[in-house]
């Protein structure tokens, strides 16, 4: 496995960066990271360690692949790859997350290895092994751990309001344009982690102008599912945001 175009990582090396990472504040020492680290960045990093994971032999339990054997099975290198890149943030590789949106952070790199090298399904691993959040990646690290049912989020929060905020989010303001939805839509539900709601809200790297079906999770409760496109909505699903807005004082608002 090589990780860098100028320099292959040996076990001692890559074990090394591991330590560092887990005894490192990564939020406030990024800088130091960055210098600490300089070969294991880029996307060509991302897609290599794709490559040398789908290598590897997946070890299913009763229908299911189960992430902990299969990590189990792998050699030390591969292992330690796994580790480092679920514990450091996506935007360490990629920059411009929009604009390079397959391997960014809905993408859970241990898991698109084996699906876009050998067609395997992300619902077709064991949402409940151990070890499946090293698969996922930092970002996604929750997403097993969703208790909201898909029938609870529709009861809290319709679409026809998620449709109507879209509406205020997107207008344009003093000529600048907000372009896809991001941190805009924020809204706080119970049981739900607040990366999930990028999905559930189609904001971000969730949104239809930067989705990357087959690479991207956007549904948590069927990691394989596209859902339909909020903005391609009916019309008259949506009420109008004037009329949404005045009907409502700000503490009744649901975002």
């Amino acid at each position: 496995m090589i990780l860098s175009k100028e320099l292959p990582l040996n076990n001692e090396k890559l074990a090394s960066m591991d330590k560092y990472i887990c005894d490192t504040n990564i939020s406030k020492y990024k800088c130091e990271l960055r210098k600490r680290l300089p070969l294991f960045r880029g996307i060509d990093v991302l897609r290599n360690a794709c490559r040398d994971i789908a290598e590897h032999e997946l070890i299913y339990v009763d229908g299911k692949i189960d992430a902990t054997k299969t990590f189990n099975n792998m050699d030390e290198r591969t292992q330690l790859v796994i580790k480092i890149l679920s514990n450091l943030p996506r935007s360490y590789f990629v920059t411009g997350a929009t604009k390079n949106p397959e391997y960014a952070s809905l993408t859970p790199i241990g898991l698109y290895a084996f699906k876009k090298a050998k067609n395997i399904d992300y619902e077709s691993w064991n949402k409940k092994s151990e070890l499946l959040p090293f698969f996922l990646g930092k970002f996604l690290y929750e997403l097993p751990k969703i208790e909201l049912t898909r029938q609870e989020w529709s009861a809290k929060v319709k679409e026809s309001s998620i449709a109507a905020f879209r509406k205020v989010a997107l207008t344009t303001i003093d000529g600048e344009s907000k372009g896809v939805l991001s941190y805009k839509m924020n809204i706080t539900i119970e049981k739900v982690p607040r990366n999930v709601m990028y999905m559930l809200l189609q904001t971000w790297l969730a949104n239809v102008e930067c989705r990357v079906p087959g690479a991207q999770i956007l549904d948590p409760w069927n990691w394989d599912a596209v859902p339909e496109p909020i903005d391609s909505l009916p019309k008259d699903l949506a009420e109008s945001f004037e009329d949404f807005l005045s009907e409502k004082n700000s503490s009744e608002l649901p975002f």
